[in-house]
């Protein structure tokens, strides 16, 4: 629509996957700073909300637009809010705003896209509902699918397999429940990635990854049982030593 833009982070962008897509698809997404932001930019804010610990905000820094999929909080307030609960990805929001655009779909949109989807449902399995499914299908047509599978099976580097040989060692089963301590790791998201694996052992129905990145403790919950709203359970485990978030199969903090 002729608005200037730039899409950027904050932090790391430590997932294997997540990386190979920017490379791959060549995605103009840039790390910026606090300082980065100034008061009269018009913010958007997608798949997190403010003053919910996983985004980084100046304080004189409102945002303009939020749109995300996680519980809606109290504290969450825009002259625009799109938040959708009962959707698996925020990727299948913004794919709908794409889809009754009019704007050309190009394969590298199309590609991006679907794997937002799928990496956020695992695969369509995990939280998917027919938004999701429906999205990613009127995508995956214009999607490179060898594209697709770079991103999804990326090359890992040495102390991912270093990392994982720890955590099995560390591994602790109670009934139907799975604890792992990672230590200090280097990557925050080998936490997610630890809990996501344990899931699948069989007569498991919990798992719980847990590791320390920059003097903070990282955690996932994840479950196989619906409606078991982890990110609740999950902010109250932790209160006000940290923060939490996340939805009923699946929650961090």
């Amino acid at each position: 629509f002729g608005v200037p833009s730039a899409a950027g982070y904050h932090g790391i962008v430590g997932r294997a996957e997540n990386r190979e897509m920017i490379r791959a698809l060549d995605l103009d997404i840039k790390r910026f700073s606090k300082s980065g932001v100034k008061s009269g930019d018009a913010v958007a804010v997608v798949d997190c909300q403010p003053d919910t610990g996983n985004i980084s905000l100046p304080r004189n820094a409102s945002p303009l637009i939020v749109i995300d999929h996680h519980p809606l909080r109290k504290t969450t307030k825009a002259p625009y809010v799109d938040v959708r609960e009962d959707y698996g990805a925020t990727a299948t929001i913004v794919g709908e705003y794409l889809l009754v655009s009019g704007l050309a779909i190009t394969s590298q949109l199309a590609t991006a896209l679907c794997y937002g989807i799928s990496s956020e449902t695992q695969r369509l399995g995990r939280d998917a509902t027919p938004h999701d499914l429906a999205v990613y299908l009127a995508f995956f047509a214009d999607a490179n699918k060898k594209t697709l599978s770079q991103i999804e099976f990326p090359k890992l580097p040495r102390h991912y397999f270093m990392t994982l040989n720890h955590a099995l060692h560390q591994s602790y089963v109670y009934k139907n429940a799975v604890v792992s301590y990672l230590g200090d790791i280097a990557e925050p998201d080998f936490v997610p990635i630890v809990a996501d694996m344990l899931l699948r052992c069989e007569r498991i129905s919990w798992s719980l990854g847990m590791g320390r990145f920059k003097n903070k403790v990282l955690i996932s919950l994840r479950t196989k049982r619906r409606k078991s709203d982890c990110g609740n359970f999950l902010r109250q485990l932790i209160g006000k030593r940290g923060t939490a978030g996340g939805h009923d199969m699946m929650a961090g903090g």
